[in-house]
């Protein structure tokens, strides 16, 4: 009986592992299973956030070149918006000449400003122009200010340690609107010839545009001009501090101008700051 009784117990405790060996493989199965419907779903999530950040990524990429495509049509039409109220006045100018029968200083004039609007119409286009051509262009454009307003005022145009003129870049059509604003709302005012002086010079990775006049200055001029000029100065100002914007934000550059006013001979100085590496910059 006792035998029996112990084969009895073997029997019960076989048959109690075999049902704990059958409920952890079934355990194991489901976890198994478990492990695997986890490990699809990881995948799908995994896979969403991959679309997701793709998808992110072209919506942001397209935004950006969308902006920057927007920034580069509005630098081009600042940049554009510089020329029409040039030519008008010079146009006035070859219709005064001409008005007083004074052919020869018509033609002469008008060879002077076909050059220079050949200059400024193919570099048009671009954003910027080398420092050599850029002179020389302003060159020609203080030349036809000199002979409109005859005897008004003199200039010169100097450079001290540019290192290589040729190949330095600096923005298009940023300049003139300064020399323009010397000349018509300070030096043509000034019941005595005045002085215009542009230096230009290089130093620690800048280029320096110094523009120094003796006009009646700012204030001054401000009294004697009517509403349409002050207006217009006001929109050259503005076009050039946004061009300035645009370039420094698209180029990653640091370009900047500050205008003084002097009171002691009377006048206003221009002093514009580019980077003497803008090659390299756009290029990056």
């Amino acid at each position: 009986m006792i035998r029996n009784d112990s084969t009895l117990m073997d029997h019960e405790i076989i048959a109690l592992t075999e049902q704990k060996i059958r409920n952890l493989e079934i355990e194991k199965t489901l976890k198994d299973k478990l492990i695997s419907r986890q490990q699809i779903i990881s995948i799908f999530l995994a896979s969403g956030v991959i679309m997701l950040a793709l998808f992110s990524f072209y919506i942001y990429s397209s935004l950006r070149t969308i902006k920057r495509n927007n920034k580069l049509i509005a630098l081009q039409s600042l940049r554009k918006d510089m020329n029409p109220h040039f030519i008008f006045n010079s146009l006035n100018s070859i219709n005064q000449f001409i008005s007083q029968n004074d052919e020869r200083a018509a033609n002469k004039y008008l060879f002077s400003f076909s050059g220079l609007m050949r200059n400024v119409l193919e570099n048009s286009s671009s954003d910027f122009i080398t420092l050599d051509k850029e002179m020389d262009m302003i060159t020609k454009y203080l030349e036809l200010e000199h002979h409109r307003f005859d005897d008004k005022f003199e200039f010169s145009i100097k450079t001290e340690n540019i290192m290589d003129s040729e190949h330095t870049l600096i923005p298009n059509m940023i300049i003139q609107p300064h020399l323009e604003n010397a000349i018509w709302h300070g030096l043509r005012y000034k019941n005595t010839p005045g002085h215009l002086f542009i230096v230009i010079s290089e130093k620690e990775n800048q280029i320096i545009v110094n523009i120094n006049d003796d006009g009646i200055g700012r204030y001054a001029s401000q009294k004697s001009k009517t509403s349409h000029q002050k207006d217009y100065k006001s929109k050259g100002t503005n076009n050039v501090s946004e061009r300035i914007r645009l370039l420094n934000d698209l180029y990653h550059l640091n370009i900047s101008f500050e205008t003084i006013d002097m009171d002691d001979p009377t006048g206003t100085m221009v002093n514009i700051i580019f980077p003497s590496d803008i090659v390299s910059k756009i290029k990056a």
